[in-house]
């Protein structure tokens, strides 16, 4: 029985090493998209017209189960208190650790492999969004939906179709699954004649879902979501490849041209930066020494990681380190094929050093990280400061002093805030008329009741 118990203590304990790892973000408060979900997850019927792909969608993206369920039904039942929300999206995250080492276990058939893989994706700065941020359960539940669905395909199970519609329904990237499938069906030697009749049923349910997101219900109109394929979708993969192995997020914005980095790194990332540029030239020659021992390189892997990231490829302007965790499996299994055995211990001490120190970065520099913050010390200003609001109050942020010109100050408060629906929400006032200087000053003959000097909440 022990010997039977053995590989899922080392399950277990990679559970509570991210546990460990990502604690703080239990006491994460909500941020910018959470109180714009809020606000449209507001009742029930909100909720049943989200599932409706026919019509024209009254929010950008169509994952009625990620938001408007998701938000109604936590909201529901624990109010607004982000703690809830986030032992939720842990136990989600939990869920897909196990999933993770369960697929990798079935695939290569080996623990020891399975463990590794398993590790190198449960500590991974790449969930640093769905952890600190409800609003980025999309992310951990299109892993969940769409690793049950591989399995039970994997399986010849129907009821891996029904995992695939709530993967879609979570997130529009579930759209390469089918992809996976594919090439999973292709692993496993399956005959072409089985391979199409098994997949016809996904391509028909796909073929549905794009034509009612592309002439009913609508696309997402933001400039961050216009496609350019060129030069930049290399660019872009280069970049989702560095982050599955756990680079810092930030790295993308201080890279310059020739691969050289820009000083200001090292004053952002302090520290960090530096144990990052010891550590990541190991863990590649760790990664070449692998493959160079290989005789076969084992290519499903790779193959898993490129139709995961291919929905994001398109949209270079919209490339987040964040939103590869589906892909993110295909980089674990493939590393868990190379690396298990002798170089095992060393490959995991160097990315574990290295992984721990981007979260650790991340935790400092993220926008959803800093968003929350800035929300928070918004909302607890106000409750400690003016916790009797007179009726009909006027609120006016003023900038104060501008650190950051593009975005001034009162702006980001705005931001943070869920584009401004957030402090009503959090004080429980929607009576409230609330001002921000760099978007709408105080309109003239109005008085403010409340001046507030945005810069002394952001820092």
């Amino acid at each position: 029985m022990n010997r039977l118990l053995k590989p899922y203590h080392k399950l277990l304990l990679i559970i509570l090493l991210s546990v460990i790892v990502f604690l703080p973000s239990f006491r994460a408060f909500f941020y910018q998209d959470d109180f714009i979900h809020l606000f449209f997850s507001r009742n029930s019927a909100d909720v049943i017209k989200s599932f409706n792909l026919f019509i024209p969608g009254g929010y950008p993206f169509y994952r009625p189960v990620s938001t408007q369920l998701y938000y109604f039904s936590l909201s529901g039942l624990f109010g607004l208190k982000p703690f809830y929300f986030h032992v939720v999206n842990f136990l989600i995250f939990s869920t897909n650790i196990c999933l993770v080492f369960f697929l990798i276990k079935r695939l290569i058939g080996k623990v020891e492999a399975a463990t590794l893989g398993t590790l190198i994706f449960a500590i991974n700065a790449t969930h640093i969004s769905p952890l600190y941020s409800a609003a980025n359960v999309q992310e951990l539940l299109l892993v969940f939906f769409s690793l049950i669905s591989v399995i039970l395909f994997d399986r010849s199970s129907p009821f891996s179709i029904l995992f695939f519609l709530l993967a879609l329904m979570s997130k529009e990237t579930a759209v390469m699954l089918p992809g996976i499938l594919f090439l999973l069906a292709l692993n496993r030697q399956q005959s072409s004649y089985r391979i199409i009749g098994r997949l016809l049923p996904f391509i028909l349910i796909l073929v549905f879902y794009l034509i009612g997101h592309f002439h009913y219900y609508g696309l997402a109109e933001s400039s961050s979501y216009v496609m350019s394929v060129g030069k930049e979708t290399l660019q872009i993969l280069f970049w989702y490849l560095l982050w599955s192995l756990s680079v810092p997020m930030i790295l993308s914005d201080f890279l310059l041209p020739g691969f050289k980095l820009s000083p200001f790194f090292f004053t952002v990332g302090g520290l960090n930066s530096r144990i990052f540029l010891f550590f990541f030239p190991l863990l590649l020659v760790i990664i070449l020494i692998a493959l160079l021992q290989k005789r076969k390189v084992p290519f499903f892997g790779l193959w898993w990681f490129l139709i995961g990231i291919s929905p994001m490829l398109p949209f270079p302007s919209h490339r987040l380190g964040t939103e590869q965790a589906f892909a993110l499996v295909g980089i674990c299994l493939f590393l868990a094929q190379i690396l298990y055995g002798r170089l095992a211990k060393i490959f995991l001490i160097i990315y574990l050093i290295l992984s721990i120190n981007s979260i650790l970065l991340s935790m400092r520099t993220n926008w959803v990280v800093r968003s929350g913050e800035i929300a928070k010390r918004s909302t607890d200003y106000l409750k400690k400061n003016h916790p009797e609001i007179p009726p009909d109050a006027v609120i006016y942020f003023t900038n104060g002093q501008i650190v950051i010109p593009q975005y001034g100050s009162s702006k980001q408060i705005y931001l943070a805030m869920g584009n401004g629906v957030g402090l009503p929400m959090m004080l429980g006032r929607n009576d409230l008329k609330i001002y921000y200087e760099d978007l709408d000053k105080l309109p003239p003959g109005i008085r403010a009741d409340i001046v507030i000097d945005s810069s002394k909440l952001l820092y």
